[in-house]
């Protein structure tokens, strides 16, 4: 999509939503059946994606905080700039995930 909607950081290890009213309207319906970023956000957590907050780094410029301030930075170990290789390693976690019993019936792998 365009950069400034979305796009990778510069060391390709994290993507960044830098408008997220335009990504619910333009780019989340182009692959879910919703538009609202927060079940957007719902979903990549529950494939391992985590947000990586800002908070975190050094505060230099103060201009630069402040326009970076509403972005959101997300990072999944797979997910990787030049790497579609990593993709079939991102899978699913938490839910309802049933393991086969070869002795009886499957059995929930939560309590």
């Amino acid at each position: 999509c365009d950069p400034i909607v979305a796009s990778w950081s510069d060391d390709g290890e994290t993507f960044v939503v830098k408008n997220t009213d335009v990504f619910e309207k333009e780019i989340i319906p182009q692959f879910f059946k919703h538009s609202k970023f927060s079940s957007f956000v719902r979903q990549l957590n529950f494939y391992g994606f985590r947000k990586i907050k800002y908070t975190d780094t050094i505060r230099i410029d103060p201009k630069l905080e402040a326009e970076t301030a509403n972005f959101w930075r997300f990072h999944h170990e797979k997910f990787r700039k030049g790497r579609p290789d990593l993709l079939i390693e991102i899978k699913r976690h938490g839910g309802k995930e049933k393991e086969s019993n070869a002795t009886g019936p499957a059995i929930s792998s939560t309590p």
